[in-house]
């Protein structure tokens, strides 16, 4: 599930990837909680979990501001 109105290119790139939460929570070893409230600005991302998941997406790291914005907007 993809609703939410933070880390929006973030969500539009898994969608175009077929990618979901828990995919990503899986490939970090993290719980499905740490990951929603992650998503949901609860807690920042650690910066390791930033690139982590912009390789898994086969992303640049140097656009980590740009699927990672400060405070998800």
């Amino acid at each position: 599930m993809l609703r939410g109105t933070r880390f929006i290119a973030l969500r539009q790139e898994m969608l175009a990837q077929d990618m979901q939460i828990k995919d990503i929570a899986q490939e970090l070893g993290r719980s499905l909680r740490y990951v929603y409230d992650r998503f949901n600005g609860t807690f920042g991302w650690d910066i390791e979990d930033c690139y982590t998941v912009l390789e898994l997406l086969g992303l640049p790291a140097e656009n980590v501001a740009k699927y990672f914005p400060r405070g998800g907007m």
